[in-house]
């Protein structure tokens, strides 16, 4: 159940901030590798990571309230 609830709210992200949370989280790459891979700087990275994974947290509360 948990893994459907993040799958729906990683769906309701967008493509850039889906990408960018699968090389960190998923993929386990450290932030300057990610960096590389999108073409930013570290801090870029680290920032978009950040911003993502905050767009991502309604999604998963409401998946929460789903449950109840």
């Amino acid at each position: 159940m948990q893994y459907l609830d993040l799958d729906r709210a990683m769906k309701r992200l967008s493509p850039d901030d889906r990408a960018i949370l699968h090389l960190h989280y998923f993929l386990d790459l450290p932030i300057e590798e990610v960096a590389r891979v999108v073409g930013v700087s570290a801090g870029a990275a680290k920032t978009r990571i950040y911003r993502a994974a905050h767009r991502l947290r309604p999604g998963l509360e409401l998946a929460e309230e789903d449950i109840r």
